[in-house]
């Protein structure tokens, strides 16, 4: 009998084989045919290929190399790869993310190249010294993590600030496909890529607000942290600057993302409404249409029947998809006319649009005020 190990889980075992080739039960076959060892895996003769192979002692046999895995893996080589993603013309994206890698060097990449193409964003984890529990036992909670947020710990020694960049709290608890650890800890961006896909589908379009019902996480077994509802208003608090989604778990609704903020800190001390996930997904969507649009009209003659066409297919494909979405408001101009597009521009063989619009605000607060009255007594003498 052979029986196989990876780490000290039983992965699969043979028996009753042989040594011949050219057998049915040579055990070459038996391992290649095997549902459960062929994960692992491969045997491959040796070339040339023998009729038999001689007797194989028994013992303890440790299997080395595969070439399923890339080894030595550092931030350089993700630097690099991340850096490939500036090429537009190659690579059409719309979230970035390296799951849990929380280095600087890779946060600030990722802001780079997504501020450099303004068609995408990024997903930005925290450390598992921050926002995990590894082996059961929680390593940071809501003030490690706005402690990280905000610059305030040496892994990451500035704030997170940028429209093109969103993070989670915490960590979750996630069946991978593993057959030696099926249940482990991930960091947040694994679950929220899906649950943002999701929402994707379930409203037919790629600007909507990726929270609350929109963003159940059905497929994780637990979080981190139990956040309160105080905790949560200190995570993702507008006063206080602070940009952090949270993942949380209600009897009613299970567990899912309760906030779509992107990093975006106020300007000049005045609380910014619109630093939301949906308002940054509205204008990534122009950029985007844009870049499919913008290649019809080169070399078309500069004259006011190219403004204008240029103008209602910029209407037709884009803004009205979006005001029939509710993505943005009512009044939107486009202008693409010989008051914006000078001599001066023409003489650089040049054309300017001018997209102006209001993006919809979503509903993060509901009050509800309830009065009872009692009831009137009128007593007569």
């Amino acid at each position: 009998m052979m029986t196989f190990y990876m780490g000290t889980k039983n992965i699969g075992k043979i028996s009753s084989f042989s040594y011949t080739v050219a057998d049915t039960t040579f055990f070459g076959n038996l391992i290649n045919n095997s549902v459960a060892l062929k994960k692992f895996v491969k045997y491959v003769l040796p070339s040339p290929a023998p009729t038999t192979i001689g007797s194989i002692p028994d013992g303890t046999y440790v299997f080395s190399g595969g070439t399923s895995g890339l080894s030595n893996i550092n931030d350089s080589i993700y630097v690099a790869w991340l850096d490939a993603y500036k090429n537009l013309d190659i690579f059409d994206v719309d979230i970035i993310a390296v799951p849990g890698n929380s280095t600087q060097i890779i946060i600030d990449k990722i802001q780079e190249v997504c501020e450099y193409r303004k068609d995408c964003f990024g997903i930005v984890d925290p450390p598992e010294t921050v926002a995990g529990k590894p082996n059961g036992v929680i390593t940071g909670g809501v003030d490690s993590m706005l402690f990280w947020h905000n610059g305030q710990l040496p892994s990451l020694d500035h704030k997170l600030n940028s429209k093109y960049l969103a993070t989670y709290f915490p960590w979750v608890l996630f069946t991978t496909e593993s057959d030696i650890t099926a249940d482990q800890w991930m960091p947040p961006s694994v679950v929220v890529i899906e649950a943002i896909s999701n929402n994707d589908k379930q409203q037919s379009n790629i600007f909507g607000m990726p929270a609350g019902k929109f963003a159940t996480l059905s497929n994780i077994n637990d979080i981190a942290y139990y956040i309160t509802e105080e905790e949560k208003s200190n995570l993702y608090d507008d006063v206080l600057g602070n940009n952090v989604n949270p993942i949380v778990y209600t009897t009613r609704q299970g567990f899912f993302i309760d906030g779509q903020k992107t990093t975006q800190r106020a300007i000049d001390g005045i609380n910014n409404a619109y630093n939301r996930i949906n308002v940054m997904r509205v204008s990534l969507f122009i950029k985007k249409k844009l870049q499919e649009i913008v290649p019809n009209f080169f070399y078309l003659p500069i004259i006011a029947a190219t403004y204008k066409e240029f103008a209602d297919v910029i209407d037709n494909e884009i803004m009205k998809v979006l005001k029939a979405k509710g993505a943005i408001k009512e009044g939107y101009t486009i202008q693409v006319d010989s008051t914006i597009n000078t001599p001066e521009v023409e003489a650089e063989l040049g054309m300017i649009a001018i997209i102006t619009f209001t993006p919809v605000k979503s509903t993060e607060k509901i009050k509800v005020i309830s009065i009872m009255k009692d009831q009137e007594v009128v007593v007569q003498l």
